[in-house]
């Protein structure tokens, strides 16, 4: 029994099932088409009603065209989840690895007239390109004097400091690889509504003529 959608259904959910039902529509035009291709009876009824081979042959090639950007839309949406997943991971390790950098110069450097010439005064940007920004401000601070010798003995020197800056990197890569995968799996998702779209009017049409055909 197909399963039925509510207000209360899940958005995942939700998704899965609209996609399923347009995997379904493609799978049953297809086969519906090669049938009416197949079958001579019917193909005699069909012919003089429009629906000759040139026109079949129209049917199934929107119907590849849905299946090809059903299939590419599946790509670019694992692409984009994989890309989420990374961005995640990054942000974590580099929001750790800023958070315990901070937490050191607060430590060494009490001063308000330091801790805002190192940019750690308040808390760190939810924004992930204003946190990239500020970390990045802070870290070059922390590689000058007269900052740069007092931190490199508490476990901040040139190596110390690249691994914040390499965090970062990474978050930055993974953050556009992200934003990438989302704009393609959109652009993917419009061409596979307008490519179901155009079955749709396609089959609603032949389905039509084939209950008058078979009267």
């Amino acid at each position: 029994m197909e399963e039925q959608v509510t207000e209360k259904t899940p958005r995942a959910t939700q998704y899965a099932l609209q996609d399923q039902r347009v995997a379904d529509f493609i799978t049953e035009s297809a086969r519906e088409i090669a049938q009416i291709r197949t079958d001579s009876a019917l193909g005699e009824k069909m012919a003089p009603r429009g629906y000759g081979r040139g026109k079949l042959s129209e049917g199934e090639t929107c119907a590849t065209k849905a299946q090809g950007s059903f299939n590419v839309r599946q790509q670019k949406l694992g692409k984009k989840e994989h890309a989420s997943d990374e961005s995640e991971s990054a942000e974590i390790d580099a929001r750790d690895l800023a958070h315990d950098l901070r937490e050191t110069i607060r430590a060494r450097f009490p001063g308000s007239a330091d801790r805002v010439a190192l940019g750690v005064v308040g808390r760190l940007p939810k924004d992930g390109e204003t946190f990239i920004t500020t970390v990045r401000a802070t870290i070059e601070a922390a590689r000058k004097a007269p900052y740069a010798s007092a931190l490199a003995a508490m476990g901040y020197d040139a190596a110390g400091l690249d691994r914040v800056e390499a965090a970062l990197a990474r978050f930055a890569t993974a953050r556009n690889a992200h934003a990438q995968s989302t704009r393609e799996a959109i652009a993917a998702t419009a061409t596979r509504d307008q490519d179901y779209k155009e079955l749709r009017a396609y089959m609603t049409a032949l389905r039509r003529i084939r209950k008058l055909a078979e009267r």
